[in-house]
């Protein structure tokens, strides 16, 4: 349970007029490199990281954080705008935002997404605060077989999500499977699958499949369209905030996909090797069935 002493302790140190500030600036940071295909927040802390040291260390963990929470919202959403998901585990939110936004309905999809990431960031701190112990302990219980199942598993969700054959996005998932094998294994440091190339031996970068798979062939697309939406509306009304506040309102309609949504990034989340785009994932499989 909480050690509520300790806890205490902490609310008192950032209780200061300089948190909400570094918040404010972490978040905007974030939402940058989420929204930039190919960036992310784990290099935007890399590069903001000289930043933080004139800062005090809470100041410098306050900022920090709060660049990787605004990335994992970025990342939605130029994946309801230009079909390509600003993070990795944005990579659902392709699946019915970018439909929207080819309709005319992107202010709505964008208060979806950016209310529910908000809420769900929310609740999952909260949750965890409450029950991060034995949420942990569950976790180390994890071993190399239980590993090996979840991988199926991921493999078995992705099949079933898209496609009109299952068999042929399964071979795209083993696919990519093996494709994540290139390089030098972290665990026993052999290099694999690089046919004599120097290069391959860092492993092919995540960011180069997400911009070959989405932005590239998009791009295409746009160039011999020259349009997104495929209506005839009129230009006012494309950034409309009535709509975006309509569509964050919306997000509250559906509590027991929030929740379950919710419980399963928490669950997720906590597992060794396991990420966000896992548990989008998940997520969306459980919704739409």
């Amino acid at each position: 349970m909480v050690d509520w002493p300790n806890f205490i302790k902490g609310l008192d140190l950032i209780a200061t007029w300089q948190t909400p500030v570094f918040i404010f600036v972490g978040m905007w940071a974030g939402l940058v490199f989420g929204v930039i295909p190919g960036l992310s927040g784990s290099l935007g802390i890399a590069i903001l990281l000289p930043v933080t040291f004139l800062l005090d260390p809470l100041q410098a963990l306050i900022f920090l954080t709060s660049i990787y929470t605004g990335s994992l919202t970025g990342g939605g959403i130029t994946s309801i705008l230009i079909n390509t998901p600003g993070t990795a585990g944005a990579i659902a939110t392709t699946f019915d935002g970018y439909p929207m936004t080819k309709k005319g309905q992107q202010n709505e999809a964008l208060g979806l997404q950016i209310t529910s990431s908000v809420v769900g960031g929310l609740a999952g701190y909260i949750f965890l605060l409450f029950f991060i112990h034995p949420m942990v302990k569950l976790a180390l219980q994890f071993g190399p077989s239980e590993m090996i199942f979840l991988t199926i598993f991921v493999l078995v969700l992705i099949g079933s999500l898209r496609g009109k054959s299952f068999a042929r996005t399964i071979f795209v998932g083993v696919f990519g499977l093996l494709i994540g094998t290139i390089g030098m294994s972290e665990a026993t440091g052999i290099i694999r699958g690089t046919m004599g190339f120097d290069g391959l031996e860092d492993g092919i970068p995540r960011v180069i499949c997400l911009m070959g798979l989405f932005a590239i062939p998009e791009m295409m697309k746009l160039i011999t369209r020259g349009f997104i939406i495929e209506s005839d509306i009129d230009e006012a009304k494309t950034y409309d905030l009535k709509k975006f506040f309509s569509g964050a309102l919306a997000t509250f309609k559906y509590l027991k996909t929030l929740i379950r949504s919710i419980l399963i990034g928490v669950f997720i989340g906590t597992l060794p090797a396991a990420g966000s785009t896992v548990a989008c994932l998940m997520s969306y499989s459980q919704a739409k069935n």
